[in-house]
């Protein structure tokens, strides 16, 4: 009675290594995909970053020229601040996702 009970106990096992070996596989396609989804991400908000730059240089050249108000300057510089923290934070959720690639491809 023992051995169609270890027969059983073996296919299924096999079965739920089967399933895991599949999950696992489709984890790593996942954690790839965050990663370049990630790099895409950073070269967005370093053209965000660009761009409030330049705004923030306009909106001071204009307030100098009297066409802007300081409010309009300080909501300049306030897109950039935001501009440059999003851009932080994009920085380091690539590494994050980087890393965890790594680890499923044993880097």
């Amino acid at each position: 009675m023992q051995i169609p009970s270890a027969k059983l106990d073996l296919a299924l096992r096999k079965i739920h290594y089967q399933a895991v070996c599949k999950k696992i596989k489709k984890e790593i396609v996942q954690a790839k995909q965050n990663a370049i989804l990630a790099q895409e991400k950073i070269e967005s908000s370093k053209l965000s970053l660009e761009l409030n730059h330049r705004l923030v240089d306009v909106m001071e050249n204009n307030l100098r020229t009297g066409r802007a108000t300081q409010i309009d300057c300080r909501d300049a510089i306030r897109k950039d601040l935001i501009a440059q923290y999003e851009y932080l934070k994009t920085q380091i959720d690539f590494i994050v996702k980087v890393r965890i690639w790594d680890f499923y491809m044993r880097k």
